[in-house]
């Protein structure tokens, strides 16, 4: 069940050159660093034949460890980074946001279970997700979810 769908955009600080910009280009990203968020989390997973970050145009790329180190080093004008911009919303450190040149891309928060034998813990965290996304059955025409839990019928 996909319950969240959010553009992705390229992002720096407003101490980095491209601040001043109104836009960018591929040219522009192919002569800067790629700071590319590397954590092995085992429930997160890119969905494509070489991953959602492997053809971002970039000079160099430069892994970064944790989402903080990542901010610090953006916030610094060390180089650029690609995410939603709903993923950091700091009144400390201002950024810039672009659309990705040539390319619409989206992540997508998703939640997976087994429909046809559904844990009741799994049902309320469903629930949870549709209170807070202001969800309904109706938001989920292809998926057979009892959103009740069965202590509730």
């Amino acid at each position: 069940m996909v319950f969240q769908n959010l553009p992705v955009q390229v992002v720096v600080s407003m101490y980095h050159p491209w601040a001043l910009k109104k836009s960018i280009t591929r040219e522009d990203m192919e002569q800067e660093v790629f700071l590319k968020l590397e954590q092995h989390i085992p429930y997160k997973k890119e969905v494509g034949k070489n991953g959602f970050y492997e053809h971002i145009p970039c000079r160099e790329v430069m892994k970064i460890p944790n989402f903080d180190t990542l901010i610090t080093l953006l916030s610094q004008g060390r180089g650029f980074a690609v995410f939603p911009k709903a993923f950091h919303d700091s009144k400390e450190v201002k950024f810039q946001y672009f659309d990705v040149p040539g390319r619409s891309l989206w992540f997508q928060t998703v939640c997976f279970f087994h429909a046809d034998e559904p844990n009741p813990k799994i049902l309320q965290i469903l629930q949870l997700i549709r209170e807070e996304f202001g969800l309904s059955e109706k938001d989920f025409p292809d998926e057979q979810i009892n959103w009740t839990p069965e202590s509730e019928h």
